[in-house]
């Protein structure tokens, strides 16, 4: 089965965080020695908010976070990113800001799942 791609845009002021995994050996007099962890050691992490959509776009984007449940990586293309990349979103929350209006909530991490 494809991926799906995550087709909403959310609004800008989010953030985007990378903390590269890297392997260190400690020597004596201070000396240390430092390598990447790994092929993938510097991907990031998200966090992105779709503020005031309507009840029925803020809940069609929960369906979405809810299919994927945390496990199925789906395509996603950050604002101002020029191609999507593979992510997941382990956590998401949907608050009722006006009448027929929610805000959601995201946070999504990029994964390095092989295949297309």
């Amino acid at each position: 089965m494809p991926a799906e791609t995550f087709t909403w845009v959310p609004d800008y002021g989010g953030t985007r965080e990378t903390q590269p995994r890297v392997l260190q050996s400690q020597f004596g007099d201070g000396y240390a020695q430092r390598m990447a962890d790994g092929l993938n050691s510097q991907l990031q992490r998200m966090s992105w908010t779709f503020a005031r959509r309507t009840d029925t776009e803020a809940r069609q984007i929960e369906q979405f976070l809810v299919r994927h449940g945390g496990v199925s990586w789906f395509w996603f293309t950050p604002p101002g990113a020029a191609q999507p990349l593979k992510a997941i979103a382990r956590r998401w929350s949907l608050s009722p800001v006006t009448w027929n209006g929610c805000t959601v909530t995201a946070d999504f991490e990029q994964v390095a799942d092989p295949g297309v």
